[in-house]
């Protein structure tokens, strides 16, 4: 469940966020360090500026390179062939925290059209941050569904993709990956001089029944918090841990009449571990797309059958990647109608500075969203 939602305006955060970051009762004999509150945008002038295609990126970056490279297998993984021209990528200061970057790579006719942020520091110890990235339709795309139509492999053994849709067409993808620097100092777990980044994921597939009123959406993604950086004898060590993770869709602001009814949607799949997969399936009109589930502990399935929204959330606490597939099937109104979706991906993490079970002298919270310009 998500704790703390985006509210970005005029208006500074809360106290809810200052009351966030007092220190625990063994830090609180001194007096606490000043909060300073900050609330910034990276806009979409800026964000176009700094896109280029994984052909034109910097080949001397290579934080970015490795980012590229690493889209284009995750991407193979999920049955997409891909070369570097078809990938985009920008690389943007934190528009609270400057010395910090946020890094996007996607493909398609989609666009970042801000990267928002709001802090609440203490004095130099650390900070309560949120971060949201928002995408919207390239300039030159007509329809609100982001994605270009891609040559994909369709339905098989890929990772995530939907791996039965007997009689359906795959319409539409879309895949993004975003990178962003935590507040702690990290590892460089691939020992190439880059400390980490933690990742999120955010992917869909739009499948339909040509000449029919029937949509299938497929929604999966990840994310990874970033590892901390080894501790020593003269230095602090922080634990870090994500708390909340979910994944949702639904009807793109303004097409809500367009959707008769939500028929189905794919169940939570308990196991010990994120890495076992089950495979569900969701029908309609006589029609059946099924889904790979990675099977984790305390998710729930979230299901709004008036507002055509579902998605998965998983709520705990561990350092370790997590996956949510999701998956639903719809009516629209006629068979001529297009159903478009926008969807959103959220990842919040604890960290302190210290890795004792029973002493943190400050515990701050981070949390990261994706989310569509349709939201």
């Amino acid at each position: 469940m998500q704790r703390a939602r985006f509210g970005f305006g005029t208006a500074m955060v809360g106290v809810g966020l200052v009351m966030a970051l007092l220190p625990s009762t063994a830090a609180q004999a001194a007096e606490p360090p000043k909060i300073t509150e900050t609330v910034a945008t990276v806009g979409v002038d800026t964000l176009r500026g700094a896109t280029v295609t994984g052909d034109r990126a910097d080949k001397s970056n290579h934080e970015q390179q490795g980012r590229i490279q690493g889209y284009l297998r995750e991407s193979a993984s999920h049955g997409r062939l891909l070369d570097t021209r078809a990938v985009k990528t920008a690389h943007v200061p934190d528009p609270v925290s400057p010395s910090r970057f946020v890094d996007l790579v996607w493909d398609g006719n989609s666009e970042p059209a801000a990267v928002r942020a709001q802090a609440a520091r203490m004095g130099t110890v650390g900070e309560h941050k949120r971060v949201r990235v928002d995408f919207q339709p390239a300039a030159q795309t007509v329809s609100p569904q982001r994605e270009r139509r891609l040559a994909l492999l369709g339905a098989g053994s890929a990772f995530d993709v939907a791996n039965s849709a007997a009689g359906l067409r795959l319409n539409d993808s879309g895949y993004g990956t975003f990178y962003f620097s935590p507040g702690y100092a990290t590892a460089d777990t691939n020992n190439d001089g880059v400390a980490d980044s933690s990742q999120m994921n955010s992917s869909f597939e739009d499948w339909e029944r040509d000449g029919s009123p029937y949509f299938f959406y497929n929604r999966f993604g990840t994310w990874k918090p970033a590892e901390p950086a080894n501790c020593s004898l003269y230095t602090y060590c922080v634990h870090v841990g994500t708390n909340d993770f979910s994944i949702l869709s639904r009807p793109w602001s303004g097409y809500r009449a367009n959707f008769k009814k939500m028929w189905q949607v794919t169940p939570a799949a308990t196991a010990t571990t994120c890495d076992d997969i089950a495979n569900f399936s969701v029908s309609a009109g006589g029609f059946t797309l099924g889904i790979p589930v990675h099977r984790c502990n305390t998710t729930w399935t979230h299901e709004d059958y008036t507002a055509m929204q579902f998605g998965l959330d998983w709520d705990g606490h561990t350092a370790e990647k997590l996956r949510l597939d999701a998956a639903a099937s719809f009516e629209a109104i006629n068979s001529w109608v297009p159903l478009y979706w926008a969807d959103q991906t959220y990842a919040a993490v604890d960290w302190c500075d210290w890795a004792m079970p029973d002493f943190c002298s400050y515990t701050f919270w981070n949390s990261y969203k994706f989310q569509d310009s349709g939201w």
